[in-house]
């Protein structure tokens, strides 16, 4: 069996980014506002060989999502949170 990481990324300071989807700026405040004390908190996210990385919006990130403390989301030293889901096919 494979495993997808699944990964989205908040960015709190819009003006550093070209083409940041118009939804950043609602997507960023549910996030804070409703799972971020669910998702669990990690330093960083290493891949094995079995696993794969996807990148998507927010929104279809969240479908994935069955539970908020399935998510894992990292901050950076600019404030960018990347939400990892990661599930078995």
């Amino acid at each position: 069996m494979a495993e997808i990481l699944y990964k989205t990324m908040l960015f709190t300071d819009e003006s550093k980014v070209i083409g940041l989807s118009e939804s950043n700026t609602d997507d960023l405040a549910d996030f804070i506002d409703n799972h971020k004390t669910t998702a669990q908190k990690v330093d960083a996210i290493n891949l094995v060989t079995t696993s794969f990385s996807i990148e998507l919006s927010y929104e279809n990130v969240t479908a994935q999502v069955l539970v908020w403390s399935d998510v894992r989301y990292t901050v950076s030293s600019d404030l960018i949170y990347t939400l990892f889901l990661l599930k078995t096919v």
